[in-house]
């Protein structure tokens, strides 16, 4: 009887830990680039809608840096809501398109993505949600060499100030696949 009245003690000390800890602001979310890789494209999906912008963002002394459509895959992104706020990337049949859907008081963008085309379809994202600067997972360069894509990842702990990441960096590596349906950016690394 005791052991039961221990254990349930124990259990009940483990869930108001836990509690507390939900509370109290310690990050539980997994990130991406620390879960199972898993693939997040589909072939023939269009591109992601702009998550909606915050209160009073998307000022214009922050839009008047964003660039006018130049491609027909800009103009797919542009279309979806996003605005361009980095020059595209494109060769051996690949555009890379950057777009955001908000930007911080000091103009970086939050709930960015890179969009991925082959020979002019959207094949997919590099993340899986939108990223945001300064914070964990943002992305901090793209490129594209034939037959591989590489995103390098900035990583922050729980404790390191905006200004400063303190964990490695990742890079993802991914592969173009084509199938009858479409291009699909496929990860298939981080190291």
């Amino acid at each position: 009887m005791r052991v039961k009245l221990l254990a349930a003690l124990l259990l009940s000390l483990g869930t108001s830990a836990a509690a507390v800890q939900l509370t109290s602001g310690a990050s539980v979310e997994q990130s991406w680039l620390d879960a199972p890789l898993v693939n997040w494209n589909a072939p023939g999906s269009p591109v992601p809608v702009a998550p909606p912008a915050g209160a009073g963002s998307r000022e214009p002394q922050c839009a008047q840096h964003e660039r006018a459509p130049a491609t027909p895959e800009d103009r797919e992104v542009a279309a979806a809501g996003w605005g361009l706020w980095t020059t595209y990337q494109a060769g051996w049949d690949v555009t890379i398109v950057q777009g955001t859907s908000d930007y911080d008081g000091m103009c970086r963008p939050m709930g960015y993505q890179a969009f991925v085309f082959y020979r002019g379809q959207f094949a997919g994202t590099v993340s899986p949600e939108p990223m945001a600067s300064r914070y964990d997972g943002a992305l901090s360069e793209v490129r594209y060499f034939p037959e591989v894509l590489t995103a390098t990842f900035v990583r922050y702990a729980d404790t390191d100030p905006l200004c400063c990441p303190s964990r490695p960096s990742v890079m993802a590596s991914y592969r173009i696949v084509v199938t009858p349906s479409g291009p699909s950016l496929e990860p298939i690394d981080r190291g």
